[in-house]
């Protein structure tokens, strides 16, 4: 009998392994499954959810992308114009280098003067016109101008501020002292 309860317990023993390794194999084969399970529903719920907003998400993106391009083009534009304007000034720099002393003086002159004109605000504006009308009534004006009439101005500008340039009688232009004409104020 002790031999047949050896064998029994031998028996039982190999049986016993024999499940544990049977429930070991599947457990591991349930791990397996269950993993590889969980992995394919995460694919196909991030799957479904890439679909439904791709659609959104690409015309965002499209509306990005137009709103760059738009910035770039803005942007390109202003650049050009900052090359025109460098090349302006640069072309403008030169002339000034070009010029002498006297022009250089002359210039900055009439721009300070035209600043101030700008900037200056006049109480009573009057409307002056190009017509001089004629106040010196001496022999050598009166081959070319007469007293009291009136003679249009050129703009042609002289350099000396006592000087003007009018049309005469005989439809010719001459430079006169404007001390003997005074200005017809509209």
């Amino acid at each position: 009998m002790k031999n047949l309860i050896e064998f029994l317990s031998d028996f039982m023993n190999v049986w016993t392994l024999i499940y544990v390794v049977l429930i070991l194999f599947f457990a591991i084969l349930a791990m397996v499954f269950f993993k590889r399970l969980k992995s394919a529903k995460k694919k196909l719920k991030d799957y479904k959810f890439y679909n439904t907003v791709s659609a959104q998400t690409i015309e965002d993106y499209d509306n990005q992308i137009k709103l760059q391009d738009c910035e770039i083009a803005e942007r390109k534009k202003y650049f050009e114009d900052a090359i025109v304007e460098i090349t302006k000034l640069t072309s403008e720099n030169k002339l000034l280098k070009s010029c002498n002393q006297d022009n250089l003086k002359s210039i900055k002159y009439w721009k300070e003067r035209a600043l101030h004109q700008k900037h200056t605000k006049k109480v009573v504006e009057s409307i002056n016109s190009d017509l001089w009308e004629c106040i010196n009534d001496q022999d050598y004006m009166k081959e070319l101008f007469n007293m009291n009439n009136r003679y249009k101005e050129l703009n042609i500008k002289s350099n000396k501020d006592n000087l003007l340039f009018l049309i005469g009688n005989d439809n010719a232009s001459y430079l006169v002292y404007k001390k003997d004409f005074k200005l017809v104020q509209l």
